[in-house]
C-alpha cells in the first residue's frame, strides 16, 4: 500500500506522491521495457505460403551440447518442432528451423520433434521459443516479435500470423479454417460445361447444393453436386444447367451473368475462391468456348473469375445452327 503523508523535506520522491494508478503504469512500464529486453532478436521470422513458418535466429553464445526445436506453447498446451543449428564465423550458434503448420486439436507430441512431419495448432495464440538442450538441462529462450500480417493456407483457409505480445514476445495466432468451395477447373466440352473443385471444412457435404444464380436478376438453377473423396477434402462436379440458363435469355445475343454459389443445408452461403489467383488480381478471364447442348440451343460460354475468386460464367444464347 502506497505512503501518501507528506514526505520530509530533502527526502522527496515521485513514489510516495504519485497516484496508485500512476504508480501501477510506472511499474508495469518497468516490467514490460525489462522482460523485451531478454527475447532474442530473431535474424528471420516469418509465415509464408500462408502455412510455413521460417525461424533463424544466431545465439550470443557458444552452442549447446544437445539438439535444439522450437517450442509452441499456449497454457498447458505444448508442442514442438525440430531446428537445425550451425556455426557462425566467429563461433556463435545459428538456430534454423522450417516448420509446417496445420490447424486442428493439438495433443502434446509423444514422440521426439525431429519424427513429427508437421505442428498442429488449435486456435488461439502460441508463444513461440527455442529449446536448447544440454549438461542436463533444457533452456527456452523467447523471441523478440518483427511485424507481420495474416495469410490464408493455400488449401484449407486456416490462417497463421507471426503477432507481437505486450511483452514484445513473437507468438502465432492460429485461426481455424473456414467453410469454403475451391473452384479446381472449368472443363467446357461440346455439348456440355463443369466446374470441379473441392469443397472444404463444409462438415457434411451431401447437404450441400450447388446453384447457378443469375445476377441483378431473382432467377436460381439448383444444382446437386457429384461428390467424391478429394485431397483436402470432398471433391465435387457441378453440371450446368445450360439449357436452363439460356432459356432465361430475354433475346438472341443477350448476356447473362450468372454466379456460381453453394449453399448448406442450413441455407449459409461458402464462399467460392481459386487458390492459384493472387489477391489483388480483380479479373481472371478464361478461354472462351461455344457449347451446344443436347436438349437447348448452342451458347457461347466465357466465364472469369471476379474478385480473385467469384466465378462468372457469362452465356450468350446463339441462334439454332450457329
Amino acid at each position: 500500500m502506497p505512503d501518501f503523508r507528506r514526505p520530509r523535506a530533502g527526502r522527496w520522491t515521485p513514489w510516495r506522491t504519485a497516484p496508485p494508478a500512476r504508480l501501477m503504469r510506472h511499474a508495469t512500464g518497468t516490467v514490460l521495457v525489462r522482460a523485451t529486453r531478454l527475447r532474442l532478436r530473431p535474424e528471420h521470422l516469418s509465415v509464408l505460403d500462408g502455412r510455413t513458418l521460417n525461424v533463424a535466429a544466431v545465439l550470443s553464445e557458444a552452442p549447446p551440447a544437445g539438439p535444439a526445436a522450437v517450442e509452441f506453447a499456449s497454457g498447458d498446451r505444448r508442442t514442438r518442432a525440430a531446428a537445425r543449428m550451425s556455426l557462425t564465423a566467429d563461433g556463435r550458434a545459428r538456430i534454423e528451423a522450417t516448420v509446417r503448420l496445420r490447424a486442428g486439436e493439438t495433443e502434446n507430441p509423444s514422440e521426439p520433434a525431429e519424427r513429427l512431419p508437421e505442428v498442429v495448432l488449435a486456435a488461439g495464440r502460441w508463444s513461440i521459443r527455442l529449446l536448447l538442450s544440454g549438461d542436463g538441462r533444457t533452456r527456452r529462450l523467447a523471441l523478440a516479435a518483427p511485424t507481420d500480417s495474416a495469410r490464408s493456407g493455400p488449401y484449407d483457409g486456416a490462417r497463421f500470423a507471426v503477432v507481437r505480445t505486450l511483452s514484445g514476445a513473437a507468438a502465432i495466432s492460429a485461426a481455424p479454417p473456414r467453410p469454403a468451395a475451391n473452384v479446381g477447373s472449368i472443363v467446357l466440352r461440346p455439348h456440355r460445361a463443369q466446374v470441379r473443385g473441392e469443397l472444404l471444412n463444409a462438415g457434411a457435404p451431401d447437404t450441400i447444393v450447388a446453384e447457378m444464380a443469375l445476377r441483378g436478376g431473382r432467377t436460381v438453377h439448383p444444382i446437386r453436386p457429384l461428390l467424391a473423396p478429394g485431397p483436402h477434402g470432398s471433391g465435387f462436379t457441378v453440371e450446368l444447367p445450360l439449357a436452363a440458363m439460356a432459356a432465361s435469355s430475354p433475346c438472341i445475343g443477350a448476356d447473362l451473368h450468372w454466379e456460381l454459389r453453394f449453399r448448406t443445408g442450413t441455407g449459409k452461403i461458402l464462399p467460392v475462391r481459386r487458390a492459384d489467383v493472387a489477391p489483388h488480381v480483380l479479373r481472371t478471364a478464361l478461354p472462351a468456348q461455344t457449347v451446344r447442348p443436347e436438349n437447348g440451343p448452342p451458347v457461347l460460354l466465357r466465364p472469369y473469375y471476379a474478385d480473385a475468386a467469384t466465378l462468372i460464367v457469362v452465356l450468350t444464347a446463339l441462334p439454332p445452327g450457329a
